[in-house]
């Protein structure tokens, strides 16, 4: 590692600084994070070129419902066209018997079938489609992306008001209060990848500490260097922790670098009291990264009885749905699989 005045350079991976939202301070220099940040997951996951269990099962899901979509439209376009081709049909028969009992020829009924076919098939294609449509669009995953999601101001000045809020409340346990000022204190050094430079390498722009506690809520993965922040986590006391480090508690790097303990501990937070959708804080999942380093991200539901446990599952189909993480108040695409997750500045 070297150090030049302001700046230093650890890896290849190049930070860009630019002028934060909504500040007028500029960032000067460049910083380079560490490898283990950037990518910190061990094995394979969203970055690997083996697709993961993960990405499979959001692939068959989006198949899944694009062939629901297609076999809904279809069925209903058939529907309708042959229920219209029935109407046309009878309409030319009833039209024919009574021009023979008037004996009129003025009325054409062979283009009158004509027109019913013509009509009905029209309609069942336009009914079709529709339901196609439809269908596809309310299997389809919510807006999870960054940039959208970070551009409604009103949004994200309303969730940042939520960690300002709940210091107030009293109806918050002085543990509950340490632990999302824990994460709150860290919004001053958050990075979030912002695009990818000449040489491939990603890209980290400085976020405002609003787009920070937003991300959070939506539930932005953050990885943090060292346990240092995990320890804090720990070290608050009287606060109660799940301990989510076994096999099948938690789907976060599931493989750990040689010589390191997996470690993850679920929090459960304020929910219907704090603001927001009636979710509140959701659920903190903290623990150790594949290199070592801490990590952590809110979650909508934790997993302490069965009834978060099925609403946890809810959470993994909206997952699973989009790869994008769920959190209290939303869900985002900053997970740590496809390295589009925050980084804290390890300055």
């Amino acid at each position: 590692m070297s150090i030049s005045g302001d700046s230093f350079s650890i890896s290849s991976v190049q930070v860009s600084h630019v002028q934060e939202h909504d500040q007028e301070e500029q960032v000067q220099g460049s910083k380079t994070f560490e490898d283990a940040l950037v990518q910190p997951e061990s094995g394979g996951g969203s970055s690997s070129i083996t697709p993961s269990g993960k990405q499979v099962a959001s692939y068959s899901m989006a198949l899944g419902r694009n062939l629901l979509g297609v076999g809904a439209g279809l069925a209903s376009g058939i529907y309708v066209a042959t229920e219209g081709l029935k109407a046309t049909l009878v309409t030319t028969a009833t039209v024919k018997t009574v021009d023979k009992l008037i004996g009129s020829d003025k009325i054409d009924t062979v283009d009158l079938a004509m027109t019913g076919v013509d009509l009905s098939m029209k309609a069942g294609i336009g009914v079709g489609m529709g339901v196609g449509s439809t269908v596809i669009s309310l299997l389809s995953p919510y807006e999870s992306n960054p940039d959208t999601l970070l551009s409604d101001k009103e949004r994200v000045g309303t969730l940042s008001k939520m960690f300002d809020d709940v210091q107030s409340n009293k109806g918050v346990s002085t543990q509950h209060k340490d632990a999302i000022k824990l994460m709150d204190d860290l919004g001053d050094k958050a990075y979030r990848r912002t695009g990818t430079d000449e040489n491939g390498k990603p890209t980290y722009t400085k976020m405002s500490k609003e787009e920070y506690r937003a991300a959070l809520l939506h539930g932005a993965h953050v990885v943090v260097k060292g346990t240092g922040t995990l320890d804090a986590f720990k070290g608050i006391d009287g606060l109660e922790m799940v301990d989510r480090s076994g096999k099948g508690k938690s789907s976060h790097y599931t493989t750990m670098d040689e010589g390191i303990d997996r470690e993850q501990y679920g929090i459960d937070l304020p929910m219907s009291d704090v603001g927001g959708d009636g979710n509140g804080f959701g659920h903190l999942l903290a623990g150790k990264t594949s290199h070592g380093d801490t990590f952590f991200q809110l979650e909508g539901h934790g997993t302490k009885t069965w009834g978060q446990w099925l609403k946890h599952a809810g959470d993994l189909f909206t997952h699973l749905n989009s790869l994008a993480n769920v959190g209290p108040q939303g869900v985002i695409d900053m997970v740590e699989g496809s390295q589009t997750h925050i980084v804290i500045n390890p300055d």
